[in-house]
């Protein structure tokens, strides 16, 4: 009942106030998450071009916002968010060039145009505070000890000789040129995949679509007594599959977070999966790569290196429950910081994983010691 009430008087106070006019927008209506979430891509926009858009395309700017759609929205949002990319790209690149605020261009151009929007994320935001999972009451120190924890008890890791890296040249997301002639992995000890968890991760690979929007195949009982359960109400995606598999969305690639699938793909020539240089690195440890698989481009998809199936879905789970939205939960592998990222979805008035990536902290002295 409490949740049928929120959710009443928030559409009455969306629905019945007007929208406000530019360049005099009504504080209390800006103030939330709609507008927060649209500051939050320009401002990543912004830092990736260096705040200087001297040069830079419509096109590329457009790209760019399918990016950071995709990194901070989901399902509807998402789908709105690459319509305005499409529609207003000129325009906020033109506002961008002038200096014009990400407040500002995000009156001008998006709540000014999203009256329903607005209306239909107000029932989201009231339903998932109604439906979130609590989170664990954890600190960051119990949460580092905790990943340290979990790394060294990882036995199924690849030991330093059975993995080896060559990662070429250093690219950017807006590059569309190939900085990689060669594979990524130049050695991987194989014998890693008979292990039990590799061998049920890789035999789950052929029993998804990598194509959102179409229903997956159906399995023998026996594989799938293995898979891990779906979202409920869209069957054709949920978290493993954007994280451990990956998708394709937009024209472009989405998820696909896991060392595993990334040889496995690089290794199969029916995939057409071509590795075009790395944007980060972190030794042996963490890397987030550019690559186009079956002809459709990854700009920038990061991935633990040599860790087990079983400790990222630990890893990724622990985070999930304690650090999601915008918070990031800040680990170590082998001394080199790392934050975990991690989004949740709504689906049946249900929450459940959306994707979770890892990025790379700051360089380490300690990070450089343990990973010579």
């Amino acid at each position: 009942m409490q949740c049928l009430i929120l959710v009443s008087v928030i559409f009455v106070l969306v629905f019945a106030r007007s929208v406000p006019t530019f360049p005099s927008p009504t504080i209390d209506v800006l103030i939330g998450p709609n507008c927060h979430m649209c500051e939050v891509i320009l401002n990543n926009v912004r830092y990736e071009y260096h705040n200087n858009f001297t040069g830079v395309t419509p096109d590329q700017l457009r790209k760019s916002l399918y990016i950071q759609c995709d990194l901070n929205l989901n399902g509807f949002t998402d789908e709105e968010c690459h319509r305005i990319a499409d529609n207003d790209s000129p325009d906020i690149l033109q506002q961008l060039q002038a200096g014009t605020s990400s407040y500002r261009i995000c009156q001008r151009e998006l709540l000014l145009k999203m009256r329903f929007l607005l209306i239909f994320l107000s029932f989201l935001v009231a339903l998932a505070w109604c439906q979130r999972i609590p989170k664990f009451d954890v600190s960051n120190a119990e949460l580092l000890a905790m990943a340290k924890k979990l790394r060294r008890v990882d036995t199924n890791r690849a030991r330093p000789d059975q993995v080896k890296l060559n990662y070429q040249k250093h690219t950017v997301t807006r590059d569309d040129s190939d900085a990689a002639p060669a594979k990524l992995f130049s050695k991987v000890d194989t014998s890693l995949f008979r292990k039990p968890s590799y061998e049920l991760y890789l035999n789950l690979m052929d029993n998804f679509n990598r194509q959102t929007g179409i229903i997956e195949p159906r399995v023998s009982q026996s594989e799938e007594k293995n898979e891990v359960g779906k979202a409920l109400g869209r069957p054709d995606t949920s978290g493993f599959e954007h994280v451990f598999i990956g998708e394709a969305k937009n024209g472009e690639i989405s998820g696909m977070h896991n060392w595993v699938r990334f040889y496995a793909l690089e290794n199969n020539r029916t995939e057409n999966f071509d590795y075009k240089g790395f944007t980060v690195k972190r030794f042996n440890i963490m890397a987030a790569l550019k690559f186009t698989w079956d002809g459709l481009l990854k700009r920038a998809g990061s991935i633990l290196i040599g860790t087990s199936p079983e400790f990222d879905m630990a890893l990724y789970t622990m985070c999930f429950l304690s650090r999601r939205g915008r918070e990031t939960c800040d680990v170590e592998l082998d001394g080199c910081p790392l934050q975990i990222t991690s989004f949740e979805i709504m689906q049946q008035n249900k929450v459940y994983i959306g994707s979770i990536y890892p990025t790379a902290g700051r360089i380490t002295d300690e990070c450089r010691a343990q990973n010579r």
